[in-house]
């Protein structure tokens, strides 16, 4: 399933939070187990924000990666990239949603 655009009506909502949102819906819990978030360069800073919204915030292995600034996707990794900061095209990788200056992105 894929979601483009913002789900909220209120622009009021802050990007991280709808780009951790974003992410739930793409990377759900599965059978009592919450989703894998390792924050990657300067994204160290949101650890708080991802825990709350449900994700266990790891070093390691994950299932969603979380970068705030333009990074060599070519590196990162998993399959599941949340950009804060970040939108538009990468090669090798589909669009899996976009809000306001955020993306989440799927490898191919």
């Amino acid at each position: 399933m894929e979601f483009f655009g913002s789900d909220s009506d209120d622009d009021g909502i802050d990007p991280l939070q709808e780009l951790l949102a974003a992410c739930m819906r793409i990377v759900p819990p599965l059978a009592g187990r919450r989703p894998a978030l390792r924050l990657m360069d300067h994204a160290g800073r949101f650890a708080t924000q991802a825990a709350a919204a449900g994700f266990d915030v790891v070093d390691g292995d994950c299932d969603v990666v979380l970068i705030a600034s333009v990074y060599d996707f070519s590196r990162l990794p998993c399959g599941v990239v949340a950009a804060l900061g970040q939108t538009g095209e990468i090669p090798g990788w589909e669009t899996a949603w976009a809000g306001d200056g955020a993306a989440v992105y799927r490898k191919l």
